[in-house]
């Protein structure tokens, strides 16, 4: 109940904050449009068109934000999540009020004050957010709305669970530690690994998890890889549910399906099964248009780019203007990727090494700043028009990279590779671990639709603006 309790609180504050502030982008949109008007007087600045469309703004706005998500307690609140979630919602509320203003004929309303709307509504929707991200971290330092978790198991799952919520702080999670089986208690980089990714590290065996639980006081326990059999199972769930401690299961078949699950029941039943890769039909045929009128576009308008680019590398180094590798594609198949060359020509010779220093000689001033600025990634949209490439999946490896793969690692290459992906929209660039890419690559694969490759590309743009470096 006192969970309950504290849930309520939050969405009460986050909707009461979000009433203000709303209504203060009311107040500040109409004073502008009224007291300093641009172009002159306009249709519809009336008082009493004004007053009618607020109603409508507040609960428009307020309800788009409930849609999106924003009231949820123990949701994620990264920043570039905030600004795209924040402007897409007052984009989508404007659109809307704009909408009903033109359903109403007789309702005359400024142009102008819809776009004041949309400017003041996202920036102090977009600083009360981040007001609240600073104050839950603040809290979750000070230890205020910590709720403890306690995995069982060891495994991809186990380990992606617990880094998720090391990075993610704002949710006011924190791994207390593990329980795992003896034999992997005994392994001295499992310790030390365990130790890294939770507060304690290792706790105990899985035999004694309920009273590890117990001891240690944690909101929630998840199960992991093997699960117990149906009786100790059951003593599990009846006796931390006693205590109060909620417990979650994830499937073991989490780790060894190479498609994506999905979730049903047949009669009462419930039943896992393994679908095909998520764009399938339209969907599929839509992705592939994205990418062929996006490369198009792309290669259209950013021509006087290349021409400088190409101008540039060639006046600070003899040799290409592109430099093209071999790369691995969807099911394993080899293509030639291509790039603008940052290096100097010699250096397609050597064996394909990660630059990880901005000291490496062989990179050119010209193509340290290509690097930088991921200018030379944009050659990849021919790779994209060919069909070698989409603008959103998995970043493609070389084959030295590719030969390390383990099972979990070559569901990678289910998806066609993408010039972009959700690490990269995340911030995630450089020099990370295969585990890591395919954990944001699966996460990827399973929540894949048209939809989220807009968002992965707006985010990744947003990245790059930001001047998030990669060598």
């Amino acid at each position: 109940m006192q969970i309950r309790h504290r849930r309520e609180v939050f969405v009460f504050a986050m909707v009461a904050m979000d009433t203000v502030l709303i209504t203060l982008s009311y107040l500040c949109a109409y004073y502008v449009r009224a007291n300093i008007p641009l172009f002159g007087r306009e249709a519809g600045v009336g008082s009493a068109n004004y007053q009618m469309i607020y109603p409508v703004l507040l609960f428009s706005w307020l309800t788009i934000l409930s849609l999106m998500r924003q009231y949820e307690p123990r949701r994620r609140w990264g920043v570039g999540e905030i600004f795209f979630s924040v402007f897409l919602a007052v984009t989508i509320g404007t659109l809307f009020l704009l909408a009903f203003a033109y359903s109403l004929r007789y309702l005359l309303m400024s142009r102008l004050l819809l776009l004041y709307l949309w400017f003041f509504g996202g920036i102090f929707l977009v600083s009360g957010r981040l007001i609240v991200r600073i104050l839950i971290i603040w809290l979750a330092r000070k230890g205020v709305i910590i709720k403890k978790i306690l995995i069982g198991g060891w495994g991809q799952a186990a380990q992606m669970l617990a880094r998720y919520y090391r990075n993610n702080p704002e949710m006011g999670y924190e791994v207390s530690g593990f329980v795992m089986e003896n034999e992997m208690m005994k392994q001295k980089l499992v310790a030390e690994e365990a130790k890294t990714l939770s507060h304690k590290g290792i706790l105990g065996t899985m035999e004694r998890i309920c009273e590890v639980a117990e001891r240690e006081e944690v909101f929630s326990v998840i199960l992991t890889g093997s699960i117990p059999d149906k009786e100790k199972l059951a003593e599990i769930l009846e006796r931390l549910g006693a205590a109060g401690i909620k417990v979650s299961v994830v499937p073991s078949l989490f780790e060894l399906a190479p498609r994506n699950m999905g979730f049903a029941e047949i009669g009462n039943v419930p039943v896992i099964s393994f679908r095909e890769l998520p764009m399938v039909g339209w969907e599929a045929i839509g992705k592939r248009i994205l990418d062929i009128i996006g490369a198009m576009f792309g290669l259209i308008f950013l021509s006087p780019l290349f021409l400088l680019m190409a101008i540039l590398i060639k006046r600070e180094s003899p040799g290409p203007v592109f430099f093209g590798q071999e790369r691995i594609g969807q099911d394993g198949k080899p293509f030639r990727m291509y790039k603008f060359r940052s290096m100097v020509a010699s250096a397609a010779n050597d064996p394909p090494v990660k630059v990880k220093s901005e000291e490496d000689t062989r990179v050119t001033r010209i193509g340290r700043f290509l690097r930088k600025t991921s200018i030379d990634e944009l050659p990849q949209l021919f790779n994209v028009f060919k069909g070698n490439m989409s603008l959103v999946g998995p970043r493609p490896e070389t084959y030295l990279y590719v030969s390390q793969y383990n099972k979990w690692n070559k569901r990678r290459l289910y998806l066609r590779p993408g010039m972009t992906g959700l690490a990269q929209s995340l911030g995630v660039r450089g020099d990370t671990s295969i585990d890591e890419k395919t954990k944001y690559d699966i996460e990827y694969m399973e929540d894949q639709s048209l939809w989220l490759d807009i968002k992965i590309l707006f985010r990744t743009l947003w990245v790059v603006l930001s001047g998030k470096e990669a060598y």
